[in-house]
């Protein structure tokens, strides 16, 4: 079985922009090689992106939006340039769309944004989105990334690359999905396409049931459809994204700060950053 285990790097909506949905429409998601690709963060490179993706003059659909996760977006972006690039992708993705495929794809695109902050070494742009970490992070100092720094730039290869096209691809619709095929297609993504043992699979739905019952109290509202959407998008990719780093070595001891501490104690915290709490 193939599996969706790449990444791709981009700034703030910088690959997803530009179409990565149609790149790989209907292929499985490949495995984790050495060869990943560069997409980055609101920053510097990641500026740069934004620049050439800019869209312009994309008029504001009707579709309901999904607030907290837009707002949660919007927090990525710094100049006023990438709050224009993030409005516009926000105005096209629902237009295109529709609510319930937008919620997994900004989702995704949050969860990629919070991993390049890490590969990216944006303690400040961390304490923006997470204060409270932000504020650990800064106490520990430069020897917190020592185990990004080894393979990072082939970590953004494969996010931009490799990862974020494929699993765009592969959560294609030819149509606006109803919340129902949305959440199908996710749950076929986890069980079939992204590669998962059976304990991965497990996780992913014991997860999202978890939240389902205890934070929507299994409502199949819209609002409810959609933030489930986001859920299932964000434990995929919290998976994979722990795995391709675990198989990067991001973890090892030789890279610890402490002699009991490093990365891995501080991933499920980092990466719950942007984790949906709500609709």
């Amino acid at each position: 079985m193939t599996t969706i285990n790449k990444i791709a790097k981009a700034g703030v909506v910088g690959t997803l922009l530009m179409g990565a949905v149609a790149l790989k429409a209907s292929n499985p998601i490949t495995n984790v090689n050495k060869t990943p690709n560069q997409t980055e963060i609101v920053s510097k490179e990641g500026a740069e992106a934004l620049k050439a993706t800019t869209l312009q003059g994309v008029q504001q659909t009707q579709t309901i939006r999904n607030q907290r996760l837009d707002n949660n977006l919007r927090k990525f972006a710094v100049t006023e340039q990438e709050k224009a690039t993030v409005n516009s992708f926000l105005n096209k993705v629902y237009k295109e769309k529709g609510r319930f495929w937008a919620a997994a794809h900004i989702q995704h695109e949050l969860d990629r944004q919070q991993l390049f902050i890490l590969l990216n070494e944006e303690t400040n742009l961390l304490a923006k989105i997470n204060p409270a970490l932000g504020k650990e992070v800064k106490a520990i100092g430069p020897d917190f990334y020592k185990g990004v720094r080894p393979n990072g730039a082939i970590i953004k290869k494969w996010l931009k690359e490799e990862y974020s096209p494929s699993v765009l691809g592969v959560m294609a619709f030819d149509h606006k999905p109803t919340g129902k095929e949305m959440i199908e297609k996710l749950d076929e993504i986890a069980e079939k396409k992204a590669g998962f043992v059976l304990d991965d699979i497990i996780d992913y739905h014991v997860y999202s049931d978890d939240f389902n019952h205890r934070i929507l109290q299994e409502k199949t509202d819209d609002a409810s459809l959609a933030a489930l959407a986001a859920y299932k998008m964000f434990t995929i990719d919290y998976i994979i994204f722990k795995k391709t780093l675990t198989e990067y070595d991001f973890f090892e001891k030789r890279y610890f700060w402490t002699k009991y501490t490093g990365l891995e104690s501080y991933y499920k915290d980092w990466m719950e950053s942007v984790e949906p709490k709500g609709k």
